[in-house]
């Protein structure tokens, strides 16, 4: 039970380099290393995919030797930066939470935590220990946002989330066409791509503070299924085919059709959809009768963005949202945050602006 009203009140994400489609795939498959005809071979997988721009953290000259291309583009400068462009309307001495979140860092001194170096570093004054939420997937976003939402449910001080992953740092591409996991190792190679996002969280105490339409958290669920489909072997990532039929049913049986019968709303009445972007077969699959039977137009922005950047693993969902909130609807509408990544861990918010 909620004790106040909660709410987004401010996104910000943040990216790396960018490089063209082609480009990304001379850095990975190298003809000098992979030969040309595997460099054609992947290109013309790349294209397949449809993703316009990779964005990746690594140094170019450098790899496959793995080495940051900006010492900016460490996962705490992240955190940081996104937090002072986040918090202009509230003194951080008023956030009493941090919950960070993500899968595949370039961070190696992992000793205190990121949260609380994070924590330390900005001088913030946390009444509640700084959470860290690792491997969970593309979905540990919406365990951080659960986090943030019952912490300023009960307390009168903001929460700060960040959630990011920098899935290049990882990038180990076989360029054995025979070997068993050469094709999923390809897909993996290059569907992946790097960001940071951090989301502002507040009680309803600070809402007048903001004067751009707010997201108020309605309700929300996050559940576990065990299944394998998504994993890492050897080093790299390894994407299962039957995550493309089986997730999308998952989530909505578990997660968002009970929420809206919950509430007493059908899916035409969600305008906003920030899904999780594992490719565009997976989000089609979300307008199969047997799922929520959404409209193209519904999966538009959520194709819109996995074309633009790729699958972004965990700040996926979180970037959809933010185009959401930077462009709100001019009348009340209802939105729903959905993500679902490797164990299977599961998370589905409704809000409404």
């Amino acid at each position: 039970m909620m004790k106040n009203r909660v709410y987004i009140a401010g996104i910000k994400s943040v990216f790396p380099q960018a490089y063209p489609s082609d480009q990304a795939v001379d850095l990975l498959y190298p003809v000098h290393k992979a030969g040309k005809r595997l460099n054609q071979y992947a290109k013309k997988v790349a294209k397949f995919i449809g993703i316009e721009k990779r964005f990746s953290v690594l140094d170019e000259e450098s790899f496959p030797t793995r080495k940051l291309s900006h010492p900016t583009y460490h996962p705490l400068h992240w955190g940081k930066k996104i937090l002072e462009k986040i918090s202009d309307r509230i003194d951080l001495k008023e956030i009493g939470f941090v919950s960070v979140s993500y899968n595949i860092t370039s961070h190696i001194n992992v000793l205190p935590n990121l949260a609380c170096q994070l924590t330390y570093q900005t001088n913030l004054e946390l009444d509640q220990m700084p959470e860290e939420i690792a491997y969970y997937g593309c979905a540990g976003g919406l365990f951080s946002l659960k986090s943030a939402v019952e912490y300023c449910a009960q307390n009168r001080k903001a929460a700060y989330i960040y959630n990011f992953d920098q899935c290049s740092w990882i990038a180990n591409p076989i360029f054995d066409q025979k070997h068993p996991d050469f094709k999923v190792n390809l897909i993996s190679s290059l569907l992946f791509s790097d960001a940071g996002v951090g989301i502002l969280v507040i009680p309803e105490n600070m809402k007048h503070r903001f004067q751009q339409p707010l997201m108020e958290i309605v309700d929300y669920q996050t559940d576990f299924q065990l299944g394998t489909a998504v994993g890492m072997r050897d080093g790299y990532l390894t994407l299962g085919e039957e995550i493309k039929n089986n997730m999308p049913d998952i989530i909505s049986e578990k997660l968002i059709k009970p929420i809206l019968k919950n509430n007493n709303l059908a899916v035409n009445q969600v305008q906003d959809w920030s899904l999780h972007q594992g490719g565009l077969p997976i989000l089609q699959s979300f307008t199969d009768e047997k799922n929520l039977n959404l409209t193209n137009e519904q999966i538009k922005r959520s194709k819109q963005m996995f074309q633009k950047h790729g699958n972004l693993s965990s700040p996926s969902a979180f970037i959809v949202l933010e185009s959401f909130f930077q462009q709100p609807s001019t009348n009340s509408s209802y939105g729903i945050i959905a993500s679902f990544g490797a164990g299977y861990y599961l998370g589905t918010f409704l809000y409404r602006c």
